[in-house]
């Protein structure tokens, strides 16, 4: 793919160089952040964590790449980088610009998707009482974007019930008018028949795996919208006796 005239008139005359390095520091948080700088290979480090960290080339509309996923791209004239990230003090961000790399990118396939988690608290999240087929609605705060694929649930409960996780796409959760309910998914978590218990005592856990729900925050409040739900006749207990704590696994998706 050929690189605007302006850059090869650069190149020959010696004021355009094949590389340059950007250290860019984490400090301070960013959201789209416009940095002008033209190449066709790009490549970060970082002596932080490159979570939540994500670039778009050329528009600002464009596609997110984040950077644990591609931290390489080769092959693909950019003028442009809108750089997005989350504060990191005192660690830096390094940029690797080449401008002759005419490459193909990296196949997605070649790279493992980051696995992230999302806890609730015992103390803060479903701590009331939960009667038979009835439900406690939380907002957990924490995402690092609004679209994510939630891979696996892990439970753990001070009671062993059965229960059914349901996310939902907005804050308002159901609603009886069908055009306004946000329901999005269900996963059901059966204590009573698969839950288990290190040495016969203390709570009961339960992990669900492999799961691929598509899920996107439609208040764009990086947060998972999620009930719990008691299917059990006995009620979920209130209080210090009715613990739970839910971890969701999830990955980011662009």
């Amino acid at each position: 793919m050929e690189m605007p005239v302006m850059s090869k008139r650069q190149a020959k005359s010696g004021e355009r160089t094949p590389l340059e390095t950007m250290n860019l520091s984490l400090t301070a948080a960013r959201t789209n952040e416009k940095i002008i700088v033209e190449g066709d290979f790009f490549e970060a480090w970082t002596d932080g964590s490159l979570d939540g960290i994500s670039i778009r080339f050329n528009i600002e509309n464009a596609d997110i790449i984040y950077l644990n996923q591609r931290k390489r791209i080769e092959g693909f004239p950019f003028w442009t980088i809108y750089l997005t990230n989350t504060a990191q003090a005192g660690r830096t961000l390094n940029l690797l610009i080449g401008r002759e790399a005419r490459g193909i990118a990296p196949s997605a396939g070649a790279v493992s998707p980051h696995v992230y988690r999302l806890r609730s608290d015992k103390d803060t999240h479903f701590t009331g009482s939960i009667v038979q087929n009835a439900k406690e609605d939380e907002n957990l705060t924490g995402l690092p974007a609004n679209r994510i694929r939630i891979t696996g649930i892990a439970l753990q409960s001070d009671q062993q019930l059965n229960y059914r996780v349901l996310f939902w796409t907005k804050d308002t959760f159901d609603d009886t008018d069908l055009d306004l309910d946000a329901f999005c998914a269900e996963v059901q978590i059966p204590l009573v028949t698969s839950g288990f218990r290190i040495g016969g005592a203390n709570q009961y856990y339960l992990d669900v795996r492999g799961l691929k729900i598509e899920y996107e925050d439609d208040d764009a409040s990086q947060e998972i919208h999620v009930s719990l739900m008691n299917l059990s006749a006995t009620a979920k207990n209130a209080g210090a006796t009715g613990e739970v704590v839910l971890e969701i696994y999830y990955e980011l998706k662009s």
